[in-house]
């Protein structure tokens, strides 16, 4: 991931933001939907991981909770 690309994942947005409005979140699902068509398991995990920081940098006055936690280290980040 480039600089530019976690600076804008990172960069805040104001009060609650709709996923569908969010070019950073449609990006994210994208890459999220071509790593699980092709069954890359570190690619799936590093697209979470990528929505998960974006969730909580780049929304944090959005207070909505997901309630989901992936199971175990990523493969891409851990070790």
């Amino acid at each position: 991931m480039s600089v530019q690309e976690l600076l804008n994942l990172t960069a805040p947005r104001a009060g609650n933001v709709d996923p569908d409005n969010c070019i950073q979140c449609a990006k994210l699902r994208k890459k999220a939907g071509k790593a699980i068509e092709s069954q890359d398991l570190q690619a799936v995990y590093a697209a979470a991981e990528a929505m998960t920081v974006h969730m909580k940098y780049g929304h944090p006055e959005d207070r909505r909770e997901i309630g989901n936690e992936l199971p175990g280290p990523s493969p891409r980040i851990s070790s």
